[in-house]
């Protein structure tokens, strides 16, 4: 009996193991996602701008391109800050009163809508500029520039696929200190 219950422990106990690695595996894979859905033009409208004049350089951009892209970035901008300053804050309320268990439940989800309210002005901006970005470029230019990021995008995960294969200086250092003793 004792034994039918130790080995039913030690089979939920590696059950649980592997569901929380198998999620903690799922949400580092998921994590670059997010950000890397806006298609082709992101580059144009969030990279540094040193970036961006190297790809203007291998588009072959105009100068009213590349002014048009400079204006169109810089009124992004100036309309995400607001809405960002506003994310932040409407965030850190509803995290402070959750904390506090000082929020009933209606007033919590209202707080939610005006999150999710902000997120969706802030995808719509970056929808319209992408949308005023890829009006600005020829087909040719717009086939140029999505080879491009097909080609970075490969190299980053040849990239990652060589940094994961080695150790961290923490995890030597672990290894070291736990090392079996040399007989």
């Amino acid at each position: 009996m004792k034994k039918l219950l130790v080995v039913t422990t030690t089979m939920f106990l590696i059950a649980g193991l592997v569901q929380t690695v198998d999620a903690k595996n799922w949400q580092r894979q998921d994590r670059g996602k997010r950000h890397c859905d806006m298609g082709a033009f992101t580059p144009l409208i969030h990279a540094p701008w040193n970036r961006v004049e190297s790809l203007i350089a291998d588009l072959n951009m105009t100068p009213e391109q590349v002014t048009q892209i400079k204006s169109l970035r810089e009124a992004y901008r100036k309309n995400i800050v607001p809405l960002m300053d506003q994310l932040r804050y409407q965030q850190r309320e509803l995290r402070e009163q959750l904390d506090m268990n000082e929020i009933s439940k209606d007033k919590a989800l209202e707080m939610t809508d005006k999150i999710s309210k902000i997120e969706k002005n802030l995808l719509e901006e970056k929808i319209k500029l992408q949308y005023d970005v890829k009006g600005l470029l020829t087909i040719e230019q717009q086939k140029a520039l999505k080879a491009q990021m097909r080609e970075n995008r490969e190299m980053n995960r040849e990239h990652r696929g060589m940094k994961g294969d080695r150790q961290g200086r923490g995890q030597r250092q672990w290894n070291r200190n736990n090392a079996e003793p040399e007989m």
